[in-house]
């Protein structure tokens, strides 16, 4: 909580206030939980925004304490027809629902919508207003007034996700949210931000968003296509035809033309780009990749082998010629087969022949012509013997009727001393000392000693860090992230406007606003 004894400057006007909520705005990433701008500024930038684009300038100033709660207007009759079809033929428990927020002290309202129950909707006003993540004006309220000034209310309810959309536009203008209320779009699919009309094609919409949304291009790539690669408005939203890319690649010289780039050098000998430039990459010459020269011999890339006094160039011709798949060729030449067995001319080694019908064994004074027999009777997982006789046990050991072999011991274990302990393994040492083998050797990789990675020692002393040092209005920061903070931006908002071209200055020049 702010001290109240404490005062704030204001970046923008640079007048000093108390550090409180009454005169700076919640913000997350700002000093003490504050915004750097004072309430009273902030207010003026919204005003002198909406007006200079020509939309509905929000009546900020809050209604008297003791202020009766205001009447909200009654709906026309083509409001109320709309209203009844949206909300015909539903069932007991409707999905799409409609709520009105009213603040009991001043008789402001906020219409809302949602899929999940009004409970738990609720519930999420109230932890993002405690939280004060989004700077919501509804949530600045409850933060101010309490929750136990608001009234929660369900109002109406839809049949579908795009008549919702419609009911929540039709109770945002019956209701005024926009203007005397809490609402900052004027609802529908994805809300009508009040921004800065724009004009495509002689028809006007509120915002670049609406219209982004009217002619099915994402938003972002509108902002993307205008500032970064400077198309206009109309390219950008695809009802004009893009500019011609230019591009700054390979010059390519061919019978005595020169080509700008291998895309132009291919469109003149009808050949694909990609095809042109693969060539090139794999040496051939400007006229043997343009097609005006032959290819260059193919030479087959491959292991030769020898099967039985005949040498194949490839293994791939050698299994075409066994009737063998070159993949299992290969397998079983890394697994150290001969190359006659590898194709199935001699028997393949011992250690991977099964044990099947060929092997005769007699177990208890019973004979079994196969393994498989034996594990048949016996009740065993035929897999189970089989690989129990391929690691070297003996029959009765591999059929249970003997001990198994004893354990080879620790595998792939090194061995630790510690303190004048010694651990068989990293694995024994960091559980002996309560630390988690990945993360002693991760620690190790770092550079850390067998002590320090174990706690028995103190850690060692932090790496410095890279971060870049900047300066913004003849003021240094230790980084980028530091200097968002004191503007009062997130650093993923000016990361953002920097991907999209901004300065440093530009990007930290206006306050982060969230929009809903």
């Amino acid at each position: 909580m702010a001290d109240p004894t404490a005062y704030k400057t204001c970046t923008k006007c640079g007048e000093p206030r108390p550090a409180t909520l009454d005169h700076f705005a919640p913000f997350r990433q700002g000093r003490n939980g504050l915004h750097p701008w004072c309430r009273a500024c902030l207010r003026n930038y919204e005003r002198l925004r909406r007006a200079k684009s020509g939309a509905t300038v929000r009546k900020s100033s809050h209604l008297p304490v003791d202020a009766p709660p205001r009447q909200s207007a009654s709906a026309d009759a083509k409001a109320s027809t709309l209203l009844e079809r949206i909300c015909s033929n539903l069932g007991p428990e409707p999905r799409f629902k409609a709520y009105l927020i009213t603040n009991t002290a001043t008789g402001q309202q906020y219409i809302g919508v949602t899929e999940r129950s009004l409970k738990s909707r609720w519930r999420q006003h109230l932890q993002s207003a405690k939280s004060g993540d989004y700077g919501y004006l509804l949530h600045d309220e409850i933060r101010r007034y309490g929750p136990d000034t608001f009234d929660f209310q369900f109002i109406a309810c839809a049949a579908t996700r795009s008549d919702l959309g419609e009911l929540e536009k039709l109770l945002v203008a019956q209701y005024q949210t926009v203007e005397n209320g809490y609402n900052q779009t004027r609802g529908g699919k994805a809300g009508e931000m009040v921004g800065k009309a724009v004009t495509v094609n002689g028809k006007t919409f509120i915002s670049l968003n609406a219209a982004s949304r009217h002619h099915g291009v994402e938003e972002y790539l509108v902002h993307q296509r205008m500032r970064v690669q400077g198309w206009t408005l109309e390219q950008a939203l695809g009802v004009a035809p893009a500019p011609r890319r230019t591009h700054k690649g390979r010059a390519i010289e061919a019978d005595g033309c020169s080509y700008p780039t291998i895309r132009a050098a291919a469109e003149a000998h009808n050949i694909t780009e990609s095809a042109l430039a693969t060539r090139l990459a794999l040496g051939w010459s400007t006229d043997q990749a343009l097609g005006r020269a032959p290819p260059p011999k193919r030479v087959p890339a491959g292991v030769s082998l020898v099967i039985g006094g005949v040498q194949f160039k490839t293994i791939a011709e050698a299994a075409r010629r066994f009737g063998v798949p070159s993949g299992t060729v290969r397998k079983r030449l890394r697994l150290s087969w001969s190359p006659e067995q590898a194709v199935g001319i001699h028997p393949p080694p011992a250690r991977h022949r099964t044990f099947g019908n060929e092997h005769a064994l007699a177990l208890q004074g019973s004979a079994y012509s196969s393994v498989k027999a034996a594990a048949r009777a016996l009740g065993k997982n035929y897999g189970t013997v089989a690989g129990r006789l391929q690691l070297g046990w003996s029959v009765e050991q591999a059929f249970d009727l003997a001990p198994p072999p004893p354990p080879s011991g620790k595998k792939n274990g090194v061995e630790v001393t510690v303190s004048g302990r010694v651990f068989a393994s990293h694995s024994d040492a960091a559980n002996a000392h309560g630390i988690a083998p990945q993360q002693f050797l991760k620690r190790l990789k770092l550079g850390w000693t067998t002590e320090q990675a174990l706690g028995v020692e103190p850690r060692p002393p932090a790496r410095g860090n890279n971060r870049k040092r900047v300066t913004v209005k003849g003021q240094p920061f230790p980084s980028i992230r530091e200097a968002a903070r004191y503007f009062g931006i997130t650093p993923s908002a000016v990361a953002q406007r920097m991907r999209t071209g901004m300065s440093l200055e530009d990007a930290l020049s206006k306050p982060s606003r969230t929009k809903k």
